[in-house]
C-alpha cells in the first residue's frame, strides 16, 4: 500500500514488538523497539500494556500529521544475501583461517556468525581451532548462578494472529515461550530463562548480560589531530570508513580480554594452568605499576598458588615485558609493596615474601633474596611457636 493511503487504522492494526523490562522496583517499564521514543511503565504487566497501546496511539497521530515516515514491523524473512564490506587485512585473515580450517570462506563465516548470534565463543565447533575452547567459566567471570537467575532481561512480547502472545529475551537467543495472554506467556517465559540459564552455567558456556537503556551508542572523541591523521589513512588504506575502522579496533580490544581467555583455555592439563598463571602474574605486573596494590597483591597470590616460580618464569616473564617498570620506579613500588600486611594466613605471608625475593632478584642482588627469604623462615618460625 502507498504511505499515501495508510492512515492511522492500519497503523493501529499492525503487531509491533514490544518490549517489557521488569523494573527494580517493582512493574514493568513498556516499549515499541521499532517506534523510537514510544515507552511507558506499568505497576503489572497488563497496565503497562494498556499505557502502551495509548501511548503508541498518540506516537502514530503525531508523526501522521507531522507528515513524518512511520517505520513498520519487519514481516517478511531477509533474503540471506549479503555484501560484506571489511577492512583488506580482515579479509586476508579470515581468508587463511578458512584454509587453515579446511573450509570455504563461506562456510567459516556462516559458522562464525551462528556463533555470535548465539552467544557462543567465536571458535566454537570449529575444527582445526578447537572445540574445547571456553571464554573463561561460564563466559564471564565466577558468578553464581543466582547472579545470573537475578537479573532482569527485557521480554519482547509480539502478538500473534490467533490471539496468542509470543515472547522471547532477544538477549538469551531460543529462550522463548507463548501463552493466551501476556501474563501467562511472561509466566512461562520465566521458567524456560531459567532452564535456558542452568543449562547455559552448567556446560561453561558465556551467558550473555542484559543491554542497558542508558547507552545511545554515541560517543564524542577528542583525539590528537595526528592520530586522527593516522587513523583516516589505515582505514582509507583498508577501503572502510574511519567509523568501521575505529568500531573494528574498538571491538578488538573490548574482546581482547575475553580472547586471550578462550585461547588460554584450549590448552589442556598443567600447560593451561600455567597459561591461566601467566595471565594472574602479568595482570598483577600491570596493577602494580599503576600502584593498585591490593589487586596486584591477589594477582600475585593467585598466580603463586597455581604453581608459578617467582625466582625463574616469573623474572623471565618481566624481562619479557614491551614496557618493563625501570629499577628506580621497581624499588619506590617495592618499598610501598612491603608496607602491606597481606594477611594472617600462612599462604599469604609466604607469596609476600617470595614476590619481594623475586623482585629484588630482577634487580640484580640475589643476596637480598635470600635475606628476605630468611626473614621469611624466621617469621614463620616464631608465627609456629
Amino acid at each position: 500500500m502507498p504511505d499515501a493511503q495508510k492512515d492511522l487504522a492500519y497503523y493501529l492494526a499492525l503487531r509491533y514488538p514490544t518490549e517489557l523490562t521488569p523494573d527494580s522496583e517493582g512493574g514493568y517499564f513498556a516499549r515499541h523497539p521499532d517506534l523510537a521514543g514510544c515507552a511507558t511503565q506499568g505497576d503489572t504487566i497488563d497496565e503497562a500494556l494498556s499505557g502502551l497501546r495509548e501511548a503508541r496511539e498518540l506516537w502514530l497521530e503525531s508523526k501522521l500529521l507531522a507528515a513524518e515516515r512511520i517505520p513498520e514491523p519487519l514481516e517478511e524473512m531477509p533474503s540471506g544475501r549479503l555484501m560484506l564490506r571489511v577492512p583488506l587485512c580482515l579479509h586476508s585473515a579470515l581468508e587463511e583461517t578458512a584454509r587453515d580450517c579446511d573450509l570455504s570462506l563461506n562456510r567459516l563465516l556462516n559458522e562464525v556468525l551462528f556463533n555470535h548470534a548465539n552467544y557462543l565463543p567465536l571458535e566454537y565447533g570449529l575444527k582445526r581451532l578447537s572445540t574445547t575452547r571456553r571464554s573463561g567459566p561460564h563466559g564471564q567471570t565466577d558468578k553464581s548462578l543466582e547472579h545470573y537467575l537475578a537479573l532482569r532481561y527485557p521480554i519482547t512480547l509480539t502478538p500473534s494472529e490467533e490471539g496468542q502472545f509470543l515472547v522471547e529475551h532477544l538477549d538469551l537467543p531460543g529462550c522463548s515461550a507463548q501463552g493466551e495472554s501476556a501474563e501467562e506467556a511472561v509466566a512461562e517465559l520465566n521458567i524456560a530463562r531459567e532452564l535456558w540459564l542452568s543449562s547455559r552455567y552448567e556446560e561453561q558456556l558465556p551467558i550473555p548480560l542484559p543491554l542497558p537503556l542508558d547507552h545511545t551508542g554515541i560517543i564524542n572523541l577528542r583525539i590528537p589531530p595526528a592520530l586522527h591523521y593516522h587513523l583516516a589513512r589505515h582505514a582509507g588504506r583498508n577501503g572502510v570508513s574511519l567509523n568501521y575502522w575505529l568500531v573494528m579496533a574498538l571491538s578488538r580490544f573490548a574482546g581482547s580480554d575475553r580472547s586471550a581467555r578462550i585461547y588460554d583455555s584450549s590448552v589442556v592439563g598443567a600447560e593451561y594452568e600455567m597459561a591461566q598463571n601467566r595471565l594472574a602474574f602479568l595482570s598483577g605486573l600491570r596493577s602494580l605499576k599503576q600502584r593498585h596494590f591490593v589487586k596486584a597483591f591477589e594477582s600475585f597470590f593467585e598466580a603463586y598458588r597455581g604453581g608459578l616460580n617467582f625466582s625463574t618464569t616469573a623474572a623471565d616473564l618481566y624481562r619479557s615485558m614491551p614496557d618493563p617498570i625501570s629499577h628506580q620506579q621497581l624499588h619506590e613500588l617495592l618499598f610501598e609493596l612491603s608496607q602491606i600486611v597481606p594477611g594472617d594466613t600462612r599462604d599469604k605471608r609466604e607469596v609476600h615474601f617470595l614476590l619481594v625475593a623475586w623482585l629484588q632478584e630482577v634487580k640484580d642482588e640475589p643476596l637480598r633474596q635470600e635475606q628476605w627469604l630468611a626473614y621469611d623462615r624466621e617469621a614463620r618460625s616464631l608465627t609456629a611457636a
